[in-house]
């Protein structure tokens, strides 16, 4: 339980993932295109109702025959929405298939052959028609093409230097979900505004660091803290962040770091939505400022802490529209301005933040291939320091809360689920890992729809083919009351623990994603603070000794020691383990 480590070294060590295959696409520039339309086609989008093609292709203007070895269609496009690509037929094929892109990057939608075979199916020779439809904005159009698939490409990821380290290292992570991120200002009618009413107001109980060390059993070795700022900064008062809620923030980081886990600790709701901070050059000239004067407070804070401590600039940030999709330039490049900020301001505090592991996102961080595109990462002063964030909850239909309204899908590879993920990984390592960019799914997860195989199958999926890729995945965990939904009949939340109960309640996720069986783990006997499986002098002797901070004394388990459960260890739980052994 040392809070203080030395700072690893950094561009000390060469990093290399596994080698590995990818899903078989060689690009555009690389392959000999066939071109079935040239030109400018456009069409605004009014509403889904009036939906209609920027380009129709009807069955004389390509030939069925050309479509009998794997190919990926390709459409040039301008648009802040991915266009639709539609297969049809009339004389007996799948009347109607309409797919998202598997990827975009430049200006270019690629649809692979799985996603198209997902969707169609591997049969063309009844394919009567292929339209190009507006993906929800005004579309423009100027070429559709297809090549053949090459190929698999072999596939490496060498990380350097610390960033690098740490992700290689990271198993899967954990966010602690709608706790310290929680905003509001009805929370002050009904409370005083504690730091503990604000952790509590969004459902879930004050945390423990038994928690964390139930995370850590379950596989997890590292842990996102989530936090909104807002209602804590005296904007009359320099910006001062609240005393009392950074030592409770701090408090919970101790906790993660204790238990000798990495911690992500972060700027959260401050963006999105009606925050202060945008994704506009506007908005920086005026809140700038105080962005700064935040993450001066939060790196000056925690400045000492070692590399298992990494600062999160912003959470997905989004312009004055708040718009979740492609935004423009004039967003991504106010994304990049507040990155390169943030990375400045806390390399500027010196200590251990000199050299400390910072993580950006992209806009919204969202895998959007244009919003890769524009993305820059920040000059630095320490080396291979940096890792880039986005979060990942596609298919949204099968990801998102289930409604009478609607996110109906109850498995995830329905309408080309898989594909889709395997393109949105393939675009992530041709834009940063292939580079030697490190990358972290800091989100990711799916509600529950009474559907625990398919949602572990889901992420079991993204979690090995991320890690093929170098990138590194946490579950969004938002806990809260574990109950079973009036309407639906179970409970239709993002949890996988239940905080109020320490219990793992869908442990195959659990297990898909740490490979750790959260059921069959044998209870901690009390204070086996060695983890020897019993308790015995040796496990008293070293209570003792870290109780009176001897030198290099390790706890295994100091859970196990917590024999008052009241989430630390002091004398009274040596007193109890004395009278323990005794008996």
């Amino acid at each position: 339980m040392k809070r203080f480590r030395r700072l690893l070294a950094a561009g000390t060590a060469s990093l290399m993932c596994m080698t590995v295959l990818s899903f078989g696409t060689i690009s555009a520039e690389e392959a000999e295109k066939t071109v079935l339309f040239s030109g400018s086609a456009s069409k605004e989008f009014t509403t889904w109702d009036e939906w209609d093609k920027a380009v129709g292709l009807g069955s004389n203007e390509f030939d069925v025959n050309d479509f009998t070895e794997p190919f990926t269609m390709t459409v040039d496009y301008e648009s802040s929405g991915s266009p639709v690509l539609v297969f049809f037929s009339w004389t007996g094929g799948p009347s109607w298939c309409q797919m998202n892109p598997t990827y975009t990057s430049n200006g270019t939608a690629y649809y692979t052959y799985d996603t198209i075979c997902e969707n169609y199916g591997d049969d063309f020779s009844l394919l009567n028609g292929i339209n190009v439809m507006p993906g929800g904005a005004d579309l423009t159009v100027t070429e559709v093409a297809f090549f053949y698939e090459g190929a698999q490409e072999e596939i490496t990821v060498a990380y350097t230097g610390l960033a690098g380290e740490i992700v290689n290292d990271i198993n899967a992570g954990w966010n602690l979900g709608n706790t310290f991120d929680s905003f509001g200002d009805w929370i002050y009618d009904y409370s005083s505004g504690t730091p503990s009413d604000f952790e509590t107001s969004w459902g879930n109980p004050v945390t423990t660091e038994a928690m964390i060390g139930d995370v850590k059993a379950a596989g997890f070795n590292a842990v996102r803290i989530p936090v909104t700022w807002s209602q804590h900064i005296d904007d009359a008062n320099g910006y001062a962040i609240d005393e009392a809620w950074m030592d409770r923030v701090q408090e919970v980081v101790d906790y993660v770091i204790d238990n000798d886990l990495y911690c992500i600790l972060n700027v959260h709701h401050d963006v999105g939505g009606n925050s202060w901070l945008k994704a506009s050059e506007s908005n920086i000239a005026q809140n700038g400022d105080k962005f700064k004067a935040v993450w001066t407070q939060i790196a000056t804070r925690f400045e000492s802490y070692d590399s298992k401590l990494m600062f999160e600039g912003f959470n997905e940030i989004l312009d004055e529209s708040n718009n979740w999709g492609y935004p423009g330039t004039a967003a991504t490049s106010a994304v990049n301005t507040l990155n390169q900020m943030f990375v400045d301001t806390v390399r500027a505090t010196g200590g251990n933040n000199a050299e400390r592991v910072l993580i950006v996102n992209t806009y919204a961080a969202g895998t959007n291939g244009s919003s890769q595109d524009d993305f820059v990462v920040p000059t630095d002063t320490a080396e291979n320091s940096l890792i880039v964030e986005m979060h990942y909850y596609d298919p949204g239909a099968y990801c998102g809360e289930i409604s009478a309204d609607g996110n109906t899908q109850r498995v995830w590879t329905d309408g080309g689920g898989k594909s889709a993920m395997d393109g949105m990984l393939y675009n992530v390592y041709t834009h940063f890992t292939s580079k030697g960019i490190p990358v972290i799914l800091g989100e990711f997860g799916a509600h529950n729809k009474d559907n625990e195989s398919d949602r572990a199958d889901y992420a079991g999926y993204l979690v090995e083919n991320a890690g093929k890729y170098g990138i590194k995945c946490f579950w969004w965990d938002s806990g809260g009351q574990i109950e079973a939904d009036t309407e639906f009949g179970y409970y239709k939340g993002l949890a996988l623990y239940d905080r109020y109960n320490s219990e793992w309640i869908f442990p195959e996720i659990v297990k898909a994603i740490t490979g750790v069986d959260v059921t069959s783990a044998s209870p901690a006997v009390k204070g086996d603070v060695n983890a020897d499986g019993k308790l015995t002098v040796a496990d008293v002797v070293a209570l003792q000794k870290w109780l009176l901070c001897g030198p290099d004394v390790t706890l295994v388990d100091w859970q196990a020691g917590d024999l008052c459960e009241d989430g630390k260890l002091n004398v009274f739980d040596l007193c109890i383990m004395k009278r323990k052994l005794l008996e």
